[in-house]
């Protein structure tokens, strides 16, 4: 669902005893905005009093694109062989998962890793928290 913001402006006196506007002070301001909200406040819902607001501009909300970033990946397949990979994902999840991915089942797509007899144990990661954000 679509979501949208709109630019109100909210009709408030304020009372004071300057000749000039410009030197009315943000606090007699302030003070009087509070007091027309709480007035609003008490009589009840938005419906009962349209004067009191005037509805200017109002725009759909587009979501931002993430950015994708570079993630350090650690991944093993066995104790003693061990790799770090570069990873452009949105999260660190998702880098962990491309990893995965892109170094096959048991490490066939990583250079020097060779998939024979003595090397078919499947690659995994260590510590998924390990994942870091190249800065």
């Amino acid at each position: 669902m679509p979501k949208f913001s709109t630019l109100m402006d909210v009709a408030f006196i304020v009372e004071h005893d300057c000749e000039d506007t410009e030197d009315i002070s943000c606090d007699l301001v302030i003070a009087a905005l509070e007091k027309r909200l709480a007035g609003l406040k008490t009589k009840g819902s938005f419906d009962f009093d349209r004067e009191a607001f005037g509805i200017n501009d109002t725009y759909a909300i587009m979501d931002k694109p993430s950015t994708p970033k570079t993630y350090k990946v650690i991944l093993c397949r066995e104790a003693s062989q061990s790799v770090s990979v570069d990873v452009t994902a949105e999260s660190p999840e998702q880098a962990n998962e491309l990893a995965l991915k892109m170094a096959g089942k048991y490490g066939e797509n990583l250079t020097g890793w060779e998939v024979d007899d003595c090397n078919d144990n499947e690659v995994y990661l260590p510590d998924a928290d390990s994942t870091e954000e190249v800065k």
